[in-house]
């Protein structure tokens, strides 16, 4: 298609050769008509030179009128832009800079430098971001992305659009990998600190509520807080039911952690289901911790010393939670007072005594026969 520009030339040569206004034209000259339309032919067969030619022709027939340096001027930048694009499509960006730079120092500087100039620029950048995939973090790729937004207007094309809305979807794909392998690490850092430290234990929680505000561990804190204990027996079947490792850690964590806060009939129903089903994946150390402490409760000393040993080989209770244990577990803590347990250099005969108390304590119990 021919410019405007194009059309403005024929509408001003036309006024230039047949004159205007009530003076009429003294003298009709056929010659530069005929050579604005060989021009305008050769533009529209795509013959630059030609066109070119033909206009400086023109140029010199009429050197006082800027309509002919106007199409000049548009057909050089065809020219130019052609050069241009086969070097782009090739990938020659080095190439085509150094056509732009000769360019501007023949003809000076132009919105058309200046727009091809981000062209380039834009293809450097998308060059870059290409040859450093794949990558491994969202940080990295929101980076990346970031950088090519600044030469999209430049850059719009529909195979530009593909390329970005693939990064897109790749994008978003890397913050749920992050955020799911974030939450499972701060599950698990909240089910040892609910057992060894209550302090850690609530900045673990603040944590995981900032990632998800919906994980189990923090609606159950949420529901205790506000005293909302309607269906929770069965709000927590359904998490354990999910069987999702991260979702029942959390529940296990929080259901340790909140233990003496629920009311007696929920802890009576939730007891029975904590050992009617099997909740997790076997890793949770404050769920096994919580069973420990049920058995116990239930008379059951023998397994409960069992899940007892098997958090202590795991990870160090707080000392308050291990002395409550032990004293229940074994014998009060104000038994090992006794001199067998306080002499600095004990004798065979003083450590035959304190086993001799444990082990008559615990057949009391009927921890051991």
């Amino acid at each position: 298609m021919l410019s405007i520009f194009f059309c403005m030339i024929c509408v001003g040569m036309s006024v230039l050769l047949t004159g205007c206004g009530r003076t009429p034209a003294v003298r009709y000259d056929p010659i530069p008509g005929q050579i604005l339309r060989e021009a305008l032919d050769a533009l529209a067969r795509g013959d630059d030179p030609q066109a070119l030619k033909l206009l400086e022709r023109l140029r010199d027939v009429y050197p006082e009128t800027p309509l002919p340096d106007t199409g000049i001027r548009y057909v050089r930048e065809r020219q130019f832009e052609r050069r241009l694009n086969v070097l782009l499509r090739a990938g020659r960006l080095d190439d085509a800079k150094s056509l732009l730079d000769d360019w501007e120092t023949r003809f000076g500087r132009s919105p058309l430098i200046a727009r091809s100039e981000r062209v380039i620029a834009g293809l450097r950048v998308l060059r870059k971001v290409s040859r450093q995939r794949p990558y491994s973090t969202s940080a990295e790729l929101d980076a990346a992305l970031k950088t090519v937004r600044e030469f999209a207007v430049v850059l719009q094309s529909p195979a530009y659009n593909a390329w970005t809305a693939r990064l897109e979807r790749r994008l978003e794909k890397l913050r749920v990998e992050e955020k799911r392998r974030a939450l499972e690490r701060l599950s698990v850092a909240y089910d040892r600190a609910v057992v060894e430290s209550p302090r850690i234990a609530l900045e673990r929680l603040a944590e995981i509520r900032r990632l998800s505000p919906d994980n189990a561990a923090v609606v159950l804190d949420r529901r205790v807080a506000g005293g909302d204990f309607t269906g929770l027996r069965e709000w927590v079947r359904g998490i354990f039911g999910s069987r999702q490792p991260v979702e029942c850690r959390s529940l296990e964590a929080g259901l340790c952690r909140n233990w003496d806060r629920l009311p007696s009939a929920v802890r009576r129903d939730i007891s029975r289901l904590l050992f009617s089903v099997e909740p997790s994946d076997g890793t949770s150390i404050s769920g096994t911790w919580l069973r420990g402490r049920l058995a116990l409760e239930a008379g059951r000393r023998v397994e409960s010393a069992r899940l007892t040993r098997q958090v202590c080989g795991a990870v160090l209770p707080a000392t308050e939670q291990l002395a409550l244990r032990v004293s229940r577990l074994v014998m009060p803590v104000e038994q090992f007072q006794a001199r067998p347990w306080r002499t600095p250099l004990p004798t065979i005969t003083d450590l035959l005594d304190g086993l001799r108390q444990v082990r008559g304590v615990l057949r009391r119990r009927g921890a051991v026969p």
